[in-house]
Parts: structure tokens; C-alpha cells; sequence
């Protein structure tokens, strides 16, 4: 998966509790799956990790809500939600590691 800087740090310092993705996860294994990070144009080196121990479904949700959940602002929030044809999924973050 791949993510930008910034939104690494805020995982990193945890207070970014939910990645933000326009899928949810094609295949949990117990109700957990790892997951890999590069940072966006760093030419795809695994940079960080985490465990994603459950997702919830943002697509109707407040964008006020999801920015909170994310660390984002409500027009970020919204602008990926319209890129994603409306879906709109929030992957909890666990057990995160660089």
C-alpha cells in the first residue's frame, strides 16, 4: 500500500488511527491482515507496517467524522470519498512499525 509522508508521521506518532482506502480488504484472516507501506514516490521500498485488526465503512459517514479518524480536513476527506466513486473505508491501524 502505498501513502504519503505525512500520513506516515501521523501513524508513526499515533494519532492516525484509520488509513483511508476507496476498497475494503479483499481477504482478512481472522479478522486481521498485515499490511506493508511505501511511501508515494519513494520507489517502492517497504518503509513501515502495520496490522489492520478491523475496517469500518465511511461512505455515508460525516466528513468531519472521517477527518478525525484520519487526520485529514473534511474537504480531503470528501475529495477521496469522490475519487472512490462515493466508497469510502477506513482501515484501523495496529501494532504499527517502521
Amino acid at each position: 500500500m502505498t501513502i504519503k509522508p505525512r500520513h506516515l508521521r501521523n501513524m508513526a506518532s499515533g494519532i492516525k488511527r484509520y488509513e483511508l482506502r476507496k476498497t475494503r480488504p479483499m481477504r482478512v484472516d481472522d479478522d486481521r491482515c498485515h499490511v506493508l507501506l511505501c511511501v508515494s514516490g519513494g520507489g517502492g521500498d517497504i518503509v513501515a507496517e502495520f496490522t489492520m485488526d478491523r475496517y469500518v465503512d465511511l461512505t455515508r459517514a460525516d466528513p468531519m467524522e472521517i477527518a478525525r479518524l484520519a487526520c485529514i480536513t473534511a474537504a480531503e476527506a470528501e475529495g477521496y470519498r469522490r475519487k472512490g466513486r462515493g466508497k469510502l473505508y477506513g482501515w484501523g491501524v495496529k501494532d504499527f512499525r517502521m
